[in-house]
């Protein structure tokens, strides 16, 4: 796990020293080295931070280059089946000088070219320089675990793990367009950027960029959707066996893996995969002071039952947002677990280069609560309206109400912003949503897929690289395995969704194998006590010298109405794009 940055510029030559400095401020995401690349005509620029974890030798070391010096590359990330693929390279006659992941990627793209990325399992964001056709090539994995950020100038393209980099580079101006979508949904969805002409490369895509800056974007994969009916027993027996491979591939490297745990269904199923293959993973929780749901007491009694270490920390009421906790982000996300998201990789990294966490499981699997009210108000409905062409509304509407946290509907985003922005208000608010909900498969599924699409490479898993990435903390989400995905996928909801038990294919799973307690709890988020974000006595202070006025964004009063309002989710929005521009925009 690593962070890459790399530059083109047609106009004058890289300055080494400056592009280091670039570089570096990705220093975070790799602490154990730093190299850079230049190409002889000072062109193109590649540059590479490392947390060293497989093949942990300077052989190893990135930017890496082929036998001819044409091909240059980098690679945030790790290929799962990197074993396999070397052995038909060099089947094939390529030559390996190293045992890393890396090296397939390269002499998998001089093998395939950009069918090299389909082929990888893993997390990753890839850069490649090839003088031979002078042109760059970046891509990003399947689900969007790995971020990439780029723009493209006059002259020059920069590319990033992070904004830092870019900002650096060229300093771009503010999107304030990305700033209501930002409210609306809590953070801003791909392309865009809190920045004008920066961009994320979506997830499943590579972007092809020519010496005259010219690009192309192409995705390489999505998931189909069927209804293949199986007898139930042989399908729970065929996930859970992908599922324990996947467990296993992601346990891959030199350093001691250890797991986030909080009770529930997911972090307990990987702590018992870990521990049943034989590697009794040390594991990581966070609880909450003053609060009978905090997590630690559950993850407690999971790892007793499982006979592994836990270590745990709580976290007051005191503690809130903090200048350290902001900085570790590049853009506002409003996710209300960023607090104890941030602490518990800070508390893992103290031992551990790499965790395994649950992240994806929901999406895949079915677990989110709205998917189970939207269930219920099925099997309240006559069956006669499964043919009415407002189902996906209704369901839509439910999704829309549980992930606002804080709805700014069209009303209250005209009270809360400056006038001169009103004009950028859309005129549909959940227009991502409905651009990406597929009507013509199940209600369900259409969901899951709409949750993998925005949902999970918008917030999920950007709050989660931000915040182990500056801990210098490699997290491997194990359930978010494409393989998995399609055969969840091509099958009837009803083989692994039942509105009657949560998750069943994990439940069966952990059955006697955990307490029955924790297998009777309710879904919980990662969360804490309502009292940890409701604190007017914060929102006030930190809003008494607002930079959101003095930049004509938000209007004074509409602070204090929230507060009488008691509108805390509203207000945690705001305080998190506050503190950001306190952080970032100085």
């Amino acid at each position: 796990m690593c962070g890459i940055t790399g530059v083109f510029d047609g106009k004058k030559a890289i300055d080494r020293d400056t592009f280091t400095g670039l570089n570096n401020l990705l220093s975070h995401r790799g602490p154990d080295d730093g190299q850079c690349w230049i190409a002889e005509n000072r062109q193109f620029a590649l540059g590479f931070r490392r947390l060293a974890i497989i093949d942990t030798s300077e052989r190893a070391q990135q930017p890496i280059a082929n036998e001819d010096g044409k091909l240059h590359l980098v690679c945030n990330g790790e290929i799962y089946n990197y074993k396999e693929l070397k052995k038909l390279l060099v089947e094939s006659g390529h030559i390996f000088t190293s045992s890393s992941d890396t090296e397939v990627i390269l002499h998998g793209y001089e093998e395939w070219g950009v069918d090299i990325f389909p082929k990888l399992n893993g997390m990753f964001s890839i850069a490649i320089v090839d003088q031979t056709n002078e042109s760059i090539i970046l891509a990003r994995d399947r689900f969007g675990i790995k971020p990439l950020y780029y723009q493209v100038n006059k002259d020059s393209i920069i590319f990033s793990s992070e904004l830092r980099p870019i900002v650096a580079f060229h300093k771009p101006k503010i999107n304030r367009s990305a700033i209501i979508n930002y409210l609306i949904y809590r953070y801003i969805p791909a392309p865009e950027t809190i920045y004008e002409d920066v961009y994320k490369l979506p997830p499943a895509r590579f972007m092809i960029i020519d010496r005259k800056l010219g690009f192309s974007i192409s995705e390489y994969w999505s998931i189909n959707v069927a209804e293949k009916k199986e007898n139930e027993a042989d399908f729970s027996r065929k996930i859970g066996e992908m599922l324990q491979r996947s467990v296993g591939e992601h346990m891959i490297g030199e350093e001691a893996i250890g797991a986030f745990l909080s009770g529930g269904y997911d972090s307990s199923y990987i702590a018992l995969k870990m521990k049943e293959m034989g590697k009794s993973p040390m594991s990581f929780s966070i609880g909450f002071r003053n609060w009978s749901q905090s997590e630690d007491v559950f993850a407690a009694e999971v790892a007793k039952s499982l006979q592994i270490p836990n270590t745990s920390e709580l976290i007051s009421e005191e503690e809130f947002l903090s200048e350290q906790i902001i900085s570790a982000w590049d853009e506002p996300i409003a996710d209300i677990s960023i607090i104890p998201t941030f602490r518990v990789c800070s508390l893992a990294a103290r031992t551990h280069k790499v965790v395994l966490s649950g992240d994806g499981a929901d999406e895949v699997l079915g677990g989110y609560n709205w998917y189970y009210e939207v269930a219920q108000q099925i099997a309240d409905t006559k069956k006669s309206f499964f043919k009415r062409p407002d189902f996906h509304k209704m369901a839509l509407d439910t999704y829309c109400r549980y992930t606002a946290m804080g709805l700014y509907s069209k009303e209250i985003l005209k009270e809360t912003l400056h006038s001169d922005l009103h004009s950028k208000i859309p005129e549909d608010i959940f227009w991502l949503y409905k651009h990406n909900l597929n009507k013509d498969i199940p209600v369900l599924k259409s969901l899951q897929l709409l949750d993998i699409r925005t949902f999970l490479p918008e917030l999920i898993l950007p709050k989660m690289d931000r915040a182990s990435m500056a801990n210098s903390l490699e997290v491997r989400p194990a359930f978010l395995d494409h393989r998995i995905a399609e055969e969840i996928f091509s099958h009837e909801s009803s083989l692994y969704f039942s509105k009657e038990q949560y998750k069943k294919i994990l439940f069966n799973e952990l059955k006697g194998k955990i307490p029955d307690n924790i297998l009777a709890r309710k879904k919980q988020g990662f969360t804490g006590s309502d009292l940890f974000y409701d604190r007017p006595d914060f929102y006030r202070q930190l809003f008494n010298k607002s930079r959101l006025v003095e930049e004509g964004i938000i209007n004074p009063e509409i602070i204090g109405k929230f507060i009488e309002g008691k509108m805390p989710w509203h207000l945690w929005k705001l305080a998190v794009l506050e503190m950001w521009f306190a952080r970032f925009e100085k």
